[in-house]
């Protein structure tokens, strides 16, 4: 017989403290599993789109992907004066090819987003360096209704490169804005 002080076992021998702790283990783990398929649902139908609209809302390729010669000649632009000739002949080519391609939308869309018109002035832009041969065409996009007076086009292009989009990245525009205002 069992003494008064030792655990009880059930019939195979196992104590019932260990035996009830696996029956709690199974029933636990055989209830996880009926709501793995809901808990997999909710993650694929609301979590991923969610992640996913976080992420674009903050990383904007498009100009990256549309303007990688402009952008690779504005990585060496210091952002003070107005860019050298190659930034606006390798914005000139590449407004070109976006035209033709029609995708030129897309970035005057975003320039639109921090300065308003310059939707309307990069398409008409396009248009006009498309009939534009050869250089020097620094001067001709001045000319052409001042898309690059100030170097603003050049800041926003610059801050648009597919990196984490901030208000901070945009103040050098205003500031140069700003700056000009006061000198008028």
């Amino acid at each position: 017989m069992s003494s008064p002080n030792s655990p009880l076992k059930t019939a195979d021998g196992i104590p019932l403290k260990i035996s009830l702790r696996r029956a709690e283990r199974a029933q636990k783990i055989k209830s996880f599993l009926f709501i793995v398929p809901t808990l997999v649902f909710i993650i694929v139908a609301f979590l991923i789109p969610i992640a996913d609209m976080l992420i674009r809302s903050a990383y904007t390729p498009v100009v990256a992907d549309l303007l990688p010669k402009t952008i690779k000649v504005l990585d060496a632009w210091d952002g003070t004066d107005l860019p050298d000739e190659s930034t606006y002949h390798a914005l000139a080519q590449e407004m070109v090819l976006l035209k033709k391609q029609r995708t030129l939308g897309k970035v005057s869309l975003l320039m639109n987003y921090e300065k308003s018109g310059m939707r309307s002035l990069v398409q008409k832009t396009a248009r006009k360096m498309a009939r534009i041969q050869a250089g020097p065409f620094k001067e001709k996009m001045i000319e052409f209704d001042g898309l690059s007076r100030e170097g603003i086009a050049g800041m926003m292009i610059k801050s648009w490169r597919g990196k984490e989009q901030r208000k901070e990245s945009m103040i050098p525009v205003t500031d140069l804005e700003k700056k000009k205002a006061r000198e008028r």
